[in-house]
Order: structure tokens, then sequence, then C-alpha cells
């Protein structure tokens, strides 16, 4: 009997990881400070029944033991691959004529070849929107009456530079060309004129559709990238860092759509366009999905490993409900502040929230040569960006997990919240004295692939879940400090059953704890 582990479609419980952080239900899990609640069931970790319908229906995702032998499999099946990612062990494959997507599903799992399989997910730009004329008019009124937030034209446009520090940050850099600035988004207007001094590197349509280029076709991204790296000695506004080059990446079709793979895609990118040129990259991605999504989280994990930084927007439910990829550990999770230092109304609260940035009455580049106002955690996220790309342009040797610690640990606040995070980005203190990493690692190393690991903490909370590829070893980066159990389930095809070993473990600051378990 083939190896077996049947796909759970409930979506009473919304996934989120915090090592890929922890498994919750919305409605499950209190209040808190970084409170997890008590789940234990690995094989019920894919829950995407209401996501199937907006998934793509021509395609999935499959993680394969055999990447070499997957064509000869998927043609006994019907199926032909599209795509393939080796260094993760993923591949897009397509849905087969006469097969569902649920059918599908089903039957690629059985096969002995496959460690996972996956709908293709759909994404979507959180909500936000254009303020109206009248909203302006009101926040401006209410902005200039308040303390410390001054009255001429710069600081009434771009109070959110002037809210995080910016400008006292430049004088100590604007950047430099060894950290590129990714935006993964709906693409960049790149012909817009405030970025006339703006380098321009390695633009990519990462959709593959009919439409080539990496040119905006919606306006989200282009919002994005003005205020993370607009260049601020001339034009109408400034961005956080100046002289970083910007890497458009075009994750939207022209239907409107966001796919996993399409992201992927844009990984994988990065990655090749950091190797090839010796750089670092970070990364703003101001989208968000639900359903966890091992394909993607296997490569931002390759990806960060590589020295990719990840920025993403926290969400914008106005609540505690997971947007992933906010959710997994090691990226940093953006919520949106207002002028007041308080949560912006909509802003997602949650226990993955790494800090809080400006996200109302944001004023930057959008379509033709257009600025606009718009709100929403897609409009923080990519201050944080920008801080980032400055931070890496003083210390290029910081690792992802010394990166998001940073960020963390000189944000303005009084401690931990679920609403903040560890408070308002501070940039000069960013760009200070390194701060000591409160985070630890852990690697597993074992001799089963497709061996399904879970990291449970000290009160039985999950705290992690990866399947183990064919390099046989797995690292969970940016673990809270404290006692682990880790779990190492192996389908044995001998006895038909799952095998489990586990191990203890403690995790300490800075440390990486080696780990291995054989079967």
């Amino acid at each position: 009997m083939a190896k077996y582990i049947k796909l759970v479609f409930v979506l009473t419980v919304v996934l989120a990881l915090a090592g890929c952080n922890t498994l919750f239900s919305e409605h499950e899990v209190p209040a808190g400070e970084k409170e997890t609640p008590e789940f234990t069931e690995f094989k019920e970790i894919f829950a995407y029944d209401e996501l199937l319908n907006d998934a793509d229906q021509n395609s999935i995702l499959v993680k394969t033991k055999d990447m070499g032998n997957l064509e000869t499999v998927l043609a006994d099946l019907g199926s032909t691959l599209i795509n393939r990612w080796d260094a993760i062990d993923w591949a897009k494959v397509s849905v087969p004529p006469g097969k569902d997507l649920p059918q599908f599903l089903e039957i690629i799992q059985k096969e002995e070849e496959i460690i996972l399989a996956q709908p293709n997910l759909q994404y979507e730009l959180p909500f936000y929107e254009k303020m109206s004329e009248r909203d302006v008019l009101d926040f401006e009124e209410r902005i200039l009456e308040a303390p410390d937030i001054g009255a001429d034209d710069f600081e009434d446009e771009l109070w959110g530079m002037k809210n995080i520090n910016a400008e006292e940050a430049w004088e100590i850099t604007t950047g430099n060309d060894h950290v590129v600035v990714a935006i993964v988004d709906t693409g960049v207007n790149m012909d817009h004129p405030e970025f006339e001094n703006n380098e321009f590197v390695a633009p990519f349509n990462a959709t593959g559709d009919a439409y080539p280029s990496a040119l905006d076709i919606q306006g989200h991204g282009t919002h994005v990238a003005g205020t993370a790296v607009a260049d601020g000695r001339t034009g109408k506004i400034a961005g956080v860092s100046w002289d970083n080059p910007i890497m458009p990446i075009r994750v939207m079709d022209i239907e409107g759509l966001i796919y996993s793979a399409y992201t992927i895609e844009g990984i994988f990118h990065i990655i090749d366009y950091m190797q090839e040129n010796d750089v670092r990259v970070v990364a703003n991605y101001s989208i968000g999905g639900r359903g966890y999504d091992a394909a993607m989280k296997d490569a931002l994990d390759y990806g960060m490993e590589e020295g990719m930084i990840w920025v993403t927007s926290a969400g914008n439910d106005g609540k505690r409900v997971p947007n992933l990829p906010a959710t997994y550990n090691g990226l940093i999770s953006v919520a949106a502040s207002t002028p007041w230092d308080e949560k912006a109304e909509f802003s997602t609260t949650g226990f993955w929230n790494s800090v809080a940035a400006p996200g109302v009455h944001i004023w930057s580049t959008h379509l033709g040569e257009d600025y606009v106002h718009m709100q929403g955690t897609s409009m923080a996220s990519p201050h944080v960006t920008g801080a980032v790309a400055l931070l890496l342009s003083e210390n290029p040797d910081l690792t992802a997990v010394e990166v998001l610690n940073q960020v963390e640990q000189t944000a303005r606040g009084d401690g931990f919240t679920e609403e903040l995070g560890y408070g308002i980005l501070d940039v000069p203190a960013l760009l200070g004295e390194l701060a000591p990493v409160n985070y630890g690692s852990l690697e597993v190393t074992t001799n089963a692939p497709g061996a399904r690991m879970t990291i449970f903490d000290a009160d039985g909370n999950m705290a992690g879940f990866a399947a183990i590829g064919l390099e046989l070893v797995r690292t969970i980066h940016a673990l809270d400090q404290g006692d682990y159990t880790v779990s190492l389930t192996n389908w044995d095809p001998d006895t038909e059953e799952w095998e489990t070993i586990q191990e203890e473990v403690t995790i300490a600051a800075e440390d990486v704890v080696e780990v291995e378990m054989e079967f």
C-alpha cells in the first residue's frame, strides 16, 4: 500500500504557524501576549475546504521525493509538469482533464513519490482604500491640531516619515546599491516622474501571462514603492530609503489574480539575483491569504537562508485573524499605526506582529503621474522595508533573524502588544547599536525523506511544522527561548502505519540546536 495521508478539508481550523507560528482557530485563540492554543494533530494542517473554489482549478503544487521520476508519475495520472523548483523539491503540475481539484489532490497524494500536495492557493491585496477628499480634509484638520506634528507641506503630507524619525536616519545613510528593495506586488509604474532618479534592476513578471512587463497593472505596488524607496532629493515625496535599487516583481496577472506559484517564482527570481550579483535583497509583500501554504513557506525559508529579508503586511481585518504569510516565523509582520501611535482601526492584531508603522493618510505614487492618499497595512509595511534596506546598507552581513530581532528590539514602545507588536518603527534607533538576539533556531536531521516534523512548546502548543525534503535536514528559525518537543512522523510501508519518534530540546538565545533523529 502506497504512503497516504488524507488531506483534511475542514476550515474550522485556520492556520498560522510561529515556527511557522501556531495552528489555531480564529474563535479559539484567547487574547493576550503571544498566547497560543493547544493543538496536536499534524494531519489537520491542510484545511482548505472553503479555499478550494478560489484556488487555481487547473494546477496544484506537489513536494516530491523524486523530481527525476515525477514526469513519469504525472503521465500515468494524466497530468503534466508545468514548473519545478528543485531547491525545495516542489513542482507545479496540471490537474488532468476530467478531474476536479479535490479529486486530483486526493489521488496524487497516494503516490509513493509525493511528500505533500496542496492547492495553488489564491492570495489577495489586503483590503485598503484610496481616501476620499472628505477623509483627507478631516484627517489633515485633526493632524494639524496634534502636538509635535508640524504644519509645513512636507510634514503634512508625509507625517509618517516624521513619525518614524526618518529625517534623523537620513543623516546616517540613504542606502546604497549593495542592497536591493524588491516590490513583490502588482508591479511598479517605473515611468512615474518620482522615480526619475531611482535605479531599477531585474524587473520580473512572475505570472508568465501575456503582458510580459513588470509595469503596474493596478496601482497598489507603485504606492508601496513610493513609500519604501522614492528618492527624497527631488519630486513631491520621499521614501524611507533613497539610494537602494528597486526590483519590481509583478505577482498579479492580467486577470487580477495572485497565486502561490507566482510568489514562489518571484522568490526564486530574488534568490537567483542575489547569488549572481552578490547583493542583499529586502522584499516587501503587502499581500495575504488564508490556509497554510507549505510550498511558499519552504520557498521563504530557503530564501531567508540565502540572505533574503521578507517584510509583509499584517492584514486589514481589524481583529485577530491570521493573514498568511505574516504569521510565519522569521518574517517581519507589520501592523498599521496612526500619528498618535495607536493601532489603526483596520489593522489586524496577533501574536505574530513584529512592529507597527504609519498606515493611514499615506500619500505616495500611483498610476500615470498621480499621487494618492491610501490607508492599510499595505501602506505600513513599506516604511519598514525601506528602513531594513538602510539597516542592511550599514550592516550587510546580518541574517534574517538578526534583522527581525533588531527591528523589534529598537521599536518605540513599552514591550510587546498584539496590536503594535514591539512598538512603532524608529529608524535611527534601528541603525544604532545592534541588540542581543532573543531568538534561537532548531536544525533537525533525519534519515527519512517525507517525514513530517511537528514542534510543540512546553505547554503542548504546536510551534512549528515542516515536511522533510530530500536533503534530510530542516531548520526552523526564530523560535522563542524555551523547552520544545520535536516529533517526527514517518510512513512505514512494511507495517502500513505511521511511526513517530520524539526528542526534547531547549532553545536558548542566539543558539542553533542540532538534533539527529533516525527511524
